[in-house]
């Protein structure tokens, strides 16, 4: 949809302003997922930053020796806290990419909008599957555990410093700025899809999807190989692999295709 278009929706009063702007910041894909990733990116550092000093301040107030029960105990209310700061960014970002996916039908708007805000809290908050919360926390605590009982025990390599200190360099990949990136790009990629999906489900003029990869020197072998594959839109995704994330960090979108489209 070109900006007169949407100049044109919101003088005619079928979208509100709130809506046109959405759109037009949707018109260039790298820049919405650049504005998507960022926003994600922000809401994962600081939900992970918090989850490591909670459990930073159990260690201090156990004398770093936490009972498993106390440890327990820790996990059964992280994700929901976890939830609390990456919810509202990603319903945001599913949000606008439901508005721009649906520009063209815009009395469908709504509609989407619910199902695709449905969606993310039945497989962020309620699932187990990859990139959900209790996914992501099963990661944490496995990667906690690890590296706490190896400074229980003495056997921190020297180079992550001493006493508290080496806990805390040894959990810089868990609570970092790079696995905060990870989450952003593969759960971006995840919402994009799902709202494409959702938005074109009743679309009849929408009779498949084309899958796409990023394009650049960060293409994957497992994506590759599918790089303009088309796959029938009542499909459940590309041959056994499913639908884009393929794999952490996945930056592939599908496109839609209609009887006229597809042949090109």
């Amino acid at each position: 949809m070109n900006p007169e278009t949407i100049t044109a929706l919101l003088n005619a009063g079928l979208i509100d302003t709130a809506t046109a702007d959405i759109m037009r910041r949707q018109q260039d894909d790298n820049a919405a997922r650049a504005w998507a990733e960022t926003l994600v990116n922000e809401a994962s550092q600081a939900g992970l930053s918090a989850q490591q000093q909670r459990l930073l301040d159990l260690v201090a107030a156990t004398d770093g020796r936490p009972t498993a029960a106390q440890l327990s105990a820790f996990w059964t209310g992280e994700n929901g806290l976890l939830w609390q700061a990456l919810g509202p960014a990603l319903i945001q970002v599913a949000t606008e990419r439901s508005a721009f996916a649906v520009a063209q039908n815009i009395d469908t708007f709504a509609l989407v909008n619910q199902q695709v805000i449905g969606w993310v809290n039945a497989y962020y908050v309620n699932g187990t599957d990859p990139g959900s919360v209790g996914s992501l926390n099963a990661t944490t605590r496995q990667q906690f555990t690890d590296a706490f009982t190896a400074w229980q025990q003495g056997e921190m390599p020297i180079s992550t410093g001493e006493g508290l200190d080496a806990l805390i360099n040894a959990l810089t990949p868990t609570f970092g700025p790079s696995r905060a990136e990870l989450i952003a790009s593969t759960e971006v990629t995840r919402v994009f899809t799902q709202a494409t999906l959702l938005a074109e489900a009743n679309n009849p003029y929408t009779v498949a999807y084309r899958f796409q990869t990023s394009a650049d020197e960060r293409v994957c072998p497992i994506c590759s190989p599918l790089n303009q594959q088309v796959t029938p839109k009542n499909s459940s995704g590309f041959g056994d692999v499913g639908w884009p994330p393929l794999h952490p960090r996945c930056r592939c979108s599908i496109s839609i295709e209609t009887s006229q489209t597809i042949g090109r």
